[in-house]
This record gives structure tokens, C-alpha cells and sequence, in this order.
């Protein structure tokens, strides 16, 4: 059972640190060169899954205010079902 949990864990981190890396690549795309656009190409497909929905639902905020927030909304439903799914296994 805890090595269900780990491998939970460790697979949310790694995703948390891949959004936490997308975004703040976004902030410099302008003096990429062709190497750093094929790894934010590739880390923008592996998170775009889990950011997207949340992009799609703050739409209307981010084009009036400029601000994304859906990777900082993504992170925080990512840890909490992480962790409800850590309190389930251990509860069985």
C-alpha cells in the first residue's frame, strides 16, 4: 500500500514541478532558442492536461486582468487529491 502512495506522490510532484517550470519559462519564451522550445514544447504537452481545464474556466479573468492563475489553481487541486487519495489507502 505505501508504495501506491509513493508512486501517487512522487508522479504529483513531478507534475507540480513541471507546471511550476512551464510557467515560468512563459515568462522568458522571447529568448529561447530552438533548444529550450522543444523542452517547453514537450512540458507544455505533458501539463496542458491538467492546466487546460482550468485555463478554459478562468478565461473571462485572464483576458480582462492579464493574469494566468490556472497553473496556481491546477497545483492546489493536484495536491488535495493527492492527498485525499493518501488518506483513502491508508484508511483501507
Amino acid at each position: 500500500m505505501y508504495l501506491i502512495i509513493r508512486i501517487i506522490n512522487i508522479f504529483c510532484n513531478l507534475i507540480v514541478t513541471l507546471i511550476c517550470v512551464e510557467a515560468i519559462m512563459s515568462w522568458f519564451t522571447g529568448a529561447f532558442g530552438p533548444g529550450l522550445w522543444k523542452l517547453y514544447r514537450f512540458i507544455h504537452t505533458v501539463t496542458d492536461p491538467f492546466v487546460m481545464p482550468f485555463r478554459r474556466l478562468l478565461s473571462s479573468f485572464s483576458m480582462r486582468y492579464g493574469i494566468d492563475f490556472s497553473p496556481l489553481i491546477a497545483i492546489l487541486v493536484i495536491e488535495f487529491i493527492a492527498r485525499i487519495l493518501t488518506r483513502i489507502l491508508l484508511a483501507v
